[in-house]
């Protein structure tokens, strides 16, 4: 360091004023040195010598000794330090006003950085510098937004200050986050013990040091902070941990609830089966029980009243499950001996009596202690259980034996009925019914003889249902095909109805067929894909129905009937798998949303959707009722056909498949038909015709929408009617 001189001092004038700012011309007042002025201190001694008588010597008298003067350069350093005096207020004033200066910037950088950092929601300095990059290029951004944008760029690139503040502030956010998420990282955390193994950290309490080592790891990750930096997280991330703590500690004790309950409950239901089996005795089922009436006292020292109760209740349970299981000449009263031997409480009163009298002590009897526990009760319900069960069982067996003979009339008869060779259908038919009998000898009728009766329904209905019937069955599905593509459920049910209708006509090649072409369509993995390009597709077949109105009103005359639904059906097919294609290549082609809409509209619109042209179509003639009969009479016919007995005859049941089934054309008129279908929607149709239905093995609800869909009208929406009529008539 320089030393203080007078041209040193004299130099530095320019750098500051009296005031510690702006420029100064002229010295600094009380800084120029004074040369020290040096004053005689000793007074001037008279050496004349007088003659004179001579005294005799007196007291001495000593005189007072004379201050010797300072040095010179003792003097000249008090005077310098006076006269730096006033330079000093000035540096401290100059200074202070600097560093007030500063800290007002820097907290004016400290804010401009966490502004930056909260709207640009980076996680690291060079994503924010992409982002403001992307942002100053970007056309659909404002001029302002873009120039502020390279703004920011220009001072993150030139201010170091700034850039500084933005990483700190990038940090300190980033260990606020993990603070307020501290909770949601911890609960499924695994960490590793003394022993190298991995564990759950419920597993352990939040005193045990793995719990703070993996707290710490989740709230700081490997971030550097400075003093600063971790003095502003400090109170925020201390309360985190406090939150967390309270909380991992709760979960800790459910934790270790829920392990000790389910072990528990997998070892009781074992004993159960054990003990059901006669490998383990009667002593060691109830020493065993015993054990775990005490043990959640040990090992579960901390749990509510509410978990208690459920181990409690869980240790009859489990037992009562293991032991019924599988377990045909279970008694559920064993189960009240067994828990009437459990005891609880201190372990000096569970006893009473003398030596060779004890006995357990009533009081103390586990079942007595239990709230809202009767073993009776319990006993009751599970007698009611293992005949549930049986029923269960009988049902899935008989499910079970229905798929076997499904199975074979679908690969053995089917196919024969499918090309018409109806006598050797007939004869396998026979044989398969002989073989089965013979083979289920072993089964209870009640399993078997349902299983039959199916095979006799599938086998008659093969060889008398109409292709009408199916195709309207076939149609109704169709008409679910729109929903089907736009809901995973609605899908779903497309798929499942597909299914079921080859189940019952498996020896139909067009059921066979739109099994085939239809099926696959309904893929529940794009319903939503598909919901997306909903109002096109719609578009296009409301085109289609709209064609179809048209013809039902004005083409249907003069007793002549062309069903526009089948004529218009294949277009409807082709736009729906033209819209599924189109869907498959616009994803496979990656192509935009815009791009595939558009796509899309040009391939639909390339469909021909046309009018009927009536000159080319062949009309079928009217369609003619078998019975002209009004409603008395055709009740007083089905009456002496003796139609009407609870148990139809095979001449009943001949005469009712003939005119209800094997017949294209409708039995009864339109009108008679129309009233029979509004007395089955009240629920007043008369008994002969609801037996007639049962004679040719179809339910009311089936052979009344036959009956109108035979007449060539078009009938609108009768789902919900229908629906009543099952309702009324299952």
């Amino acid at each position: 360091m320089g030393k203080f001189t007078q041209q040193g001092l004299q130099s530095k004038q320019r750098a500051y004023s009296d005031e510690a700012t702006g420029s100064v011309a002229t010295p600094l007042k009380g800084l120029e040195i004074q040369a020290p002025g040096l004053t005689p201190q000793a007074a001037p001694v008279d050496s004349f010598v007088r003659t004179g008588r001579p005294n005799a010597p007196g007291t001495v008298q000593l005189g007072q000794l004379a201050k010797l003067p300072e040095p010179a350069e003792i003097t000249n350093l008090e005077n310098l330090s006076r006269s730096l005096s006033s330079l000093n207020t000035n540096l401290q004033n100059a200074v202070n006003s600097y560093l007030g200066y500063e800290k007002d910037r820097y907290e004016e950088i400290q804010l401009e950085a966490q502004a930056l950092v909260a709207t640009n929601k980076e996680e690291d300095y060079a994503a924010i510098g992409r982002v403001l990059r992307e942002k100053a290029n970007d056309p659909n951004l404002s001029q302002e937004e873009r120039d502020g944008a390279n703004k920011l760029l220009l001072r993150l690139s030139s201010d170091g200050r700034l850039e500084r503040s933005v990483k700190s502030e990038l940090k300190v956010q980033k260990v606020l986050l993990n603070a307020a998420n501290l909770n949601n990282t911890l609960l499924n955390s695994k960490v590793t013990n003394d022993e190298g193994e991995a564990i759950d950290l419920l597993s352990v309490d939040s005193s045990n040091p793995l719990w703070s080592q993996q707290a710490s790891q989740n709230i700081y990750e490997d971030l550097d902070l400075s003093p600063k930096e971790y003095k502003r997280v400090q109170p925020i991330v201390a309360n985190a941990l406090a939150d967390a703590r309270k909380t991992h500690d709760t979960q800790h004790i459910e934790y270790k609830y829920n392990n000790y309950r389910g072990q528990t409950n997998f070892n009781l239901t074992q004993l159960g089966q054990r003990f059901a089996s006669g490998e383990a005795t009667f002593e060691e089922a109830v020493d065993t029980l015993q054990m775990y009436v005490d043990l959640p006292r040990v090992q579960l020292p901390i749990s509510t009243k509410a978990q208690r109760k459920q181990l409690n209740e869980d240790l009859f349970t489990a037992f009562a499950t293991g032991y019924l299981k599988d377990n045909e000449g279970a008694d559920p009263n064993m189960l009240g001996v067994l828990f009437m031997n459990l005891s609880t409480g201190p372990m000096e009163g569970r006893t009473t009596g003398a030596s060779g009298f004890v006995q357990l002590n009533p009081k103390q009897l586990w079942v007595y202690q239990q709230e809202d526990f009767d073993i009776d009760k319990k006993i009751t319900e599970l007698d009611n259980q293992l005949a549930e069960a049986d029923k269960e069982k009988t049902e899935t067996e008989i499910i079970d034996q229905k798929g076997i003979l499904n199975d074979r009339f679908t690969k053995e008869i089917a196919p024969l009925i499918a090309n018409g060779e109806y006598a050797k259908a007939t004869k396998a038919y026979q044989k398969m019914k002989v073989d089965y009998i013979n083979e289920v000898a072993d089964l209870s009728p009640a399993i078997y003889v349902p299983a039959l009766k199916e095979f006799d329904t599938n086998f008659n209905r093969a060889i008398s249902v109409s292709d009408p019937e199916i195709e309207e069955e076939m149609r109704k599905i169709r008409s679910t095909f729109l929903t089907g593509l736009y809901s995973y459920d609605s899908a779903k049910g497309v798929q499942a109805s597909i299914e079921n209708l080859l189940i019952k006509y498996p020896w139909n090649k067009r059921v066979q067929k739109f099994h085939e072409n239809n099926y696959d369509k309904f893929d529940v993995s794009r319903t939503e894909t598909y919901k997306g390009y909903k109002k096109i597709l719609d578009g296009r077949i409301s085109n289609v129905d709209t064609l179809i109105d048209q013809f039902d009103t004005t083409g249907n005359i003069s007793g002549e009937y062309v069903n526009a639904i089948t004529y218009y059906q294949p277009v409807k097919d082709e736009i729906i798998e033209t819209f599924i294609d189109t869907l498959n290549t616009a994803q496979t082609e990656n192509l935009s949303k815009a791009a595939t809409r558009e796509l899309l509209s040009k391939n639909l619109n390339a469909i021909k959707v046309e009018p009927i042209d009536r000159s080319l179509l062949v009309p079928k003639n009217k369609i003619t009722p078998q019975s002209d009969l009004t409603f008395f009479d055709a009740q007083k016919e089905l009456r002496d056909l003796g139609v009407n007995n609870a148990v139809p005859t095979t001449s009943t049941t001949s005469f009712a498949k003939d005119k209800l089934i094997n017949n294209t054309n409708p039995y009864y008129s339109l009108g008679l038909a129309s009233r029979l279908f509004d007395l089955a929607v009240d629920g007043r149709l008369p008994k002969e015709f609801v037996n007639f239905a049962k004679a040719a093995d179809l339910t009311v609800v089936e052979m009344i929408e036959q009956q109108l869909r035979k007449h060539p009208k078009k009938f609108g929406n009768l789902d919900a009617a229908l629906a009543k009529i099952k309702e009324n008539y299952p």
